[in-house]
């Protein structure tokens, strides 16, 4: 298939979401949208839904992480941005337990954004959800890997999140592989949804590396600013496969991008909105309050004609204390000056290993297709 008229598509970084920002910043809502000019707005949602009067017996978020939920003000809040493509298969996707996927799926649906990634069963959180727009239609596989609920995975006949879990690994020197049935799995959809959609996305949420993620992130080890060797290759796989943009979250920070055989593999980018409370502080850097949104350009005939990086900071600290300090914390801005370039320079060089070259122009970065 092709599409008519050329799409944008936009890839912001994650979007970690506990309370709905618009109840103490509507004037952050018009600073963001400007930077979300595009026919396709695309975030992973980084939590879950919870709804008025839920019990909290239903929180179950993986061990050591506190859990985060959401009310659905925070999906409004999207919305409101121009977000129309959501991945809900992350580590935070059942921090709330069934209910939680339940509130979410329902909420999404409801609300008109293609979501994929999380399901009332496998068949469902695996498969591509499609967004159709106006230049075409874009299709999305999710799924997501690391520091997952023992509960989270869908199965035959419960709710979850599309996991893929790695075998073969040796501790602290090599993750492993993907299992073989999850591989398999994944691959099909990118098949599958190839014959439905001018343009193919598939998300990949990550949290295994070569190293103890959380010692890695601790430790503020090297290995943190590139993808390791098994997530190189399983990208690569799926753009065989036929998607036509991989693109990742997890560590939370932005790494580096290749293009492998004409198509983009957007290895980690970022956050975008990270309300992180501050119990969880200690785990981060500062880079993490910084990242930066990918705007894809393609032809009408549905090939890459182009890729720039817009350069965000986020403000780590909120105004007031409670709901008030959560909900404005952590909402992304226009980064400038040396700042911006700092921002732009880590792409660049977290690229270099792939061979990506770029040019500046103003804030913005812009990825150097030719000769490819």
């Amino acid at each position: 298939m092709a599409t008519s008229f050329g799409m944008t598509i936009v890839l912001t970084g994650q979007s970690l979401l506990q309370a709905d920002p618009r109840s103490f910043t509507p004037e952050a809502t018009e600073r963001t949208q400007a930077m979300l000019a595009g026919d396709v707005v695309f975030t992973n949602f980084e939590t879950t839904v919870r709804e008025a009067g839920d019990d909290q017996a239903n929180l179950t978020p993986y061990p050591g992480s506190g859990g985060h939920f959401a009310p659905p003000g925070a999906l409004f809040a999207l919305r409101e941005l121009g977000v129309n493509l959501l991945s809900l298969a992350n580590n935070h996707s059942f921090d709330f337990g069934k209910l939680g996927v339940r509130n979410t799926l329902r909420r999404t649906k409801a609300m008109g954004f293609a979501g994929s990634g999380a399901g009332d069963n496998l068949t469902e959180a695996a498969a591509p959800t499609y967004l159709k727009t106006d230049k075409g239609t874009v299709a999305l596989i999710s799924a997501a890997s690391g520091l997952i609920n023992e509960h989270a995975p869908a199965s035959a006949s419960s709710a979850g999140i599309n996991v893929i879990n790695l075998d073969g690994g040796v501790e602290d020197k090599d993750a492993g592989q993907p299992r073989e049935s999850d591989r398999q799995r994944v691959l099909s959809s990118i098949r599958e949804a190839k014959k439905h959609a001018d343009v193919v996305i598939s998300y990949h949420h990550n949290h295994v590396y070569d190293r103890s993620f959380p010692k890695m992130m601790r430790e503020r080890l090297p290995e943190r600013h590139f993808p390791p060797r098994w997530i190189k290759q399983w990208a690569r796989e799926q753009i065989d496969a036929g998607a036509d943009i991989v693109v990742l979250h997890g560590a939370p920070i932005l790494q580096g991008v290749e293009i492998y055989r004409g198509n983009p593999i957007f290895y980690d980018m970022g956050n975008f909105i990270f309300q992180l409370p501050p119990r969880s502080d200690g785990m981060f850097e500062d880079e993490v309050w910084s990242g930066a949104i990918a705007t894809v350009e393609m032809s009408k005939e549905g090939q890459l004609r182009a890729i720039s990086f817009e350069p965000i900071v986020l403000n780590q600290n909120g105004r007031g204390e409670g709901a008030e300090g959560v909900a404005t914390r952590g909402l992304p801005s226009p980064a400038i000056g040396n700042q911006a370039r700092d921002i732009l320079n880590r792409i660049v060089m977290r690229s270099e290993p792939f061979g990506t070259r770029f040019s500046f122009s103003e804030n913005r970065a812009i990825l150097n297709l030719a000769g490819r």
